[in-house]
C-alpha cells in the first residue's frame, strides 16, 4: 500500500514531480552541486535526508564554476556548520585492512573499522617489493591535451608495464586487475602501451565508483 506513496528520480527531475513528500532522502549527495539539491526541497517536506561522503568525488562542474564556488554540494557546506546533525557509518567490508588502515588514516581521523568480511579477505600473491598501498612518483611525465582532455604517454607505458610484471611475476590473474585514470584517452593510451588483454579492465574513477573489483 505504501509503495505507491514512494518516488524515486533525480535531483532536478524532482521538480517536475508533485511530491507533497514529508521526506525526501538524497543519494551521492556530495556529488550534487547546491542548486541541485535546492530543487528537491521545493516541496514542503517536513524532513530531508542527504547521504554521501565528502571525502570522495565532489561534483564535476567546469573550471568556471569552480572559480565561481559552484563546485560545492550542500552535503558538504552543512556538514561544515556547526550544529548539525551528521552519522559517519565508520564500518567497511570492501577493502583489505592493511588498505583501509591508510584512508581511515588519510581521510577519515582514524575512524573507520574493518567489518568481518574485510577481515577474511584471501591474501594471495604480491609482488615483494611493493606494499598493498603503495606510492609511485614519475617526476619525468607529463601531460599532453587531447581536445578537450588529456593523456600521458610516459605514465601510461609505467602503468602497463606495471601491470604486465602483475600479472607475468605477480600471481594476479588478468580478469581481477582495475585500472583506474581520470581520462578518458589515457584508457586507451594505457592498453595501446603495454598491448593489454581485453579482460584486464581499465576505466575513469566515476566508472569503477562503488565497485568491489
Amino acid at each position: 500500500e505504501n509503495r505507491d506513496l514512494i518516488k524515486f528520480g533525480t535531483a532536478v527531475a524532482s521538480g517536475g514531480f508533485d511530491l507533497r513528500a514529508q521526506a525526501v532522502l538524497l543519494d551521492e549527495a556530495s556529488q550534487i552541486v547546491e542548486p541541485a539539491a535546492l530543487i528537491a526541497l521545493n516541496s514542503g517536506i517536513s524532513r530531508f535526508i542527504q547521504i554521501g561522503d565528502a571525502r570522495q568525488l565532489p561534483a564535476v562542474v567546469s573550471k568556471v564554476c569552480q572559480q565561481h564556488n559552484y563546485d560545492h554540494s550542500l552535503f558538504e557546506r552543512l556538514l561544515g556548520m556547526p550544529g548539525q546533525a551528521s552519522v559517519l557509518l565508520d564500518i567497511q567490508y570492501r577493502m583489505h585492512p592493511s588498505i583501509s588502515k591508510w584512508l581511515s588514516f588519510a581521510m577519515y581521523e582514524q575512524k573507520l573499522k574493518d567489518g568481518p568480511q574485510s577481515r577474511c579477505r584471501i591474501n594471495g600473491c604480491f609482488l615483494t617489493d611493493f606494499e598493498r598501498v603503495s606510492f609511485i612518483n614519475d617526476s619525468y611525465s607529463s601531460e599532453e591535451a587531447v581536445g578537450t582532455s588529456f593523456r600521458n604517454p610516459r605514465e601510461a607505458a609505467s602503468i602497463a608495464a606495471f601491470t604486465s610484471e602483475l600479472i607475468n611475476n605477480g600471481g594476479v590473474v588478468e580478469s581481477d586487475v582495475g585500472i583506474i585514470t581520470p581520462y578518458a584517452p589515457q584508457i586507451q593510451q594505457i592498453r595501446l602501451s603495454g598491448k593489454l588483454a581485453r579482460s584486464v579492465e581499465i576505466a575513469t574513477v566515476d566508472s569503477f565508483q562503488g565497485r568491489e573489483k
